[in-house]
């Protein structure tokens, strides 16, 4: 006993730091025994990814009806120009000339001239008009058309003659009458038609002779129209 004692205090010392050295390396290899165990405790308890969510395939119960459809691109011809080689070394086909198409017919005419002439003197209505050849004021229910003495005169509208006669103002008188409408053609000196006959437009009614309420005033022919009995203006039928 006595020498454990004596050898205790010869090498106490060195045992205590030895053991403090040993000591100090199990602290340390546990420390990092411990750091080693949390680094891989912690990759195993971090969280995993979710896998991703997929659908199964199920067939389409009401596929889409109707769906347009893009319009494919005519594929590019390999013709070049009109007049030039095509790819294939044929010369391309020519197009064939419309054929001319005629010209649409002109309407018929509504109405012909009874004379050549110009317009003397209007229809004045219900205006009074002094006559240099009767010498007073009076209407003038027709109008004047220029005209030489023995010019013929043509049936401006298609009817029937419906009188022939002579007036003692205006002369020799034809009357055409169409769809209630009638055209007095007056002061003509020879009369190629009668009564009841069917005039067609154009047609020759007579020749230009004198009226005699209008005598002082130059050549012409006077033309009445009369509609349902009433004068009305002739200008309005030779238009």
């Amino acid at each position: 006993m006595e020498q454990f004692r004596r050898f205790m205090r010869a090498k106490g010392f060195y045992l205590a730091l030895a053991a403090c050295v040993l000591a100090a390396a199990v602290s340390s290899a546990w420390a990092i025994r411990s750091i080693t165990q949390n680094l891989i405790g912690g990759e195993e308890s971090a969280p995993k990814e979710e896998p991703q969510w997929e659908l199964p395939e199920t067939p389409v119960q009401n596929p889409a009806k109707d769906v347009p459809v893009e319009p494919t691109a005519p594929p590019a011809s390999s013709s070049v120009s009109s007049g030039s080689v095509s790819a294939s070394g044929s010369q391309p086909p020519q197009s064939t000339p419309a054929a001319p198409t005629e010209p649409p017919a002109s309407p018929a005419p509504a109405f012909v001239p009874p004379v050549s002439g110009q317009t003397l003197a209007g229809f004045s209505g219900d205006e009074l008009v002094y006559s240099e050849t009767l010498g007073d004021w009076r209407t003038h229910n027709g109008i004047d058309l220029a005209a030489d003495a023995g010019d013929e005169v043509r049936c401006a509208r298609a009817g029937t003659v419906s009188a022939v006669y002579e007036d003692g103002l205006w002369g020799r008188v034809v009357e055409v009458t169409a769809d209630g409408v009638t055209f007095r053609y007056t002061g003509l000196d020879e009369v190629a038609v009668s009564a009841q006959q069917t005039v067609a437009m154009g047609d020759t009614l007579g020749t230009v002779g004198e009226c005699v309420a209008e005598a002082a005033l130059d050549s012409h022919l006077h033309l009445e129209v009369l509609k349902d009995g009433a004068w009305v203006d002739p200008a309005g039928y030779l238009k």
